[in-house]
Formats: C-alpha cells, sequence, structure tokens
C-alpha cells in the first residue's frame, strides 16, 4: 500500500512540475506600443452652406496655422473683392455673401 501511495505523490508531483515548465515555457504575448493620438486641423471654407458642404482648404498641424490660413482666405476674398469693385462700381455691395461659411476643425489622424 506503502508504494502505491508514495507512487501516487510522486506522479503528482510530477505532474505539477509539468505543469509549472510548461507555464513557464509558454510565449509570452506582446502587445505593441500604444500610440499617442495625433490631431491635425482642417481648414475648411463652404461658398454656399445652403446648397453645398464644406470643403477642407488645407491641413494643419496646429489650430493656429489653421485659423491663420483661413484669415489669409478671407483677405484674398476680399483683395478680389476690392478689385472687381473698382472695375464695375455696381458689384455687390459687401465682399462675403450671406451664406459663405469658414471653419476649423479638428481631426484625429488614423494610422
Amino acid at each position: 500500500m506503502k508504494t502505491l501511495e508514495s507512487n501516487n505523490q510522486s506522479n503528482k508531483t510530477n505532474m505539477n512540475k509539468e505543469q509549472k515548465t510548461s507555464q513557464s515555457t509558454k510565449p509570452h504575448i506582446e502587445v505593441g506600443t500604444v500610440l499617442a493620438p495625433v490631431f491635425v486641423y482642417e481648414f475648411l471654407y463652404n461658398s454656399d452652406y445652403c446648397e453645398s458642404a464644406a470643403s477642407t482648404i488645407s491641413i494643419h498641424k496646429t489650430k493656429k496655422g489653421a485659423e491663420m490660413a483661413m484669415e489669409n482666405h478671407k483677405n484674398e476674398i476680399l483683395k478680389e473683392w476690392e478689385k472687381e469693385r473698382k472695375e464695375y462700381p455696381h458689384t455687390k455691395e459687401y465682399p462675403f455673401d450671406f451664406d459663405q461659411w469658414w471653419g476649423v476643425r479638428e481631426c484625429e489622424l488614423l494610422p
């Protein structure tokens, strides 16, 4: 009886050793580095928001850069209007139509 019990115990210890070794030899799951989200800023313009959707004019790394592009775009339209106004005095009285829209939108850059 003692030999049978001792064999059972030795089998149990061998099984425990096998389980431990099989657990230690399992490959670890490597998790890649998690990238922080990167944001860009779109400068959007819509010449007629009642009839169409806004278009992306330019993309910038900073919000300030997108806002500067928006101001430059408005200044270009103003200069065109002033030039047109000199040539044709009876053109529209105001450089911007009521249905024009400018804006800056933050967007996440996906990998």
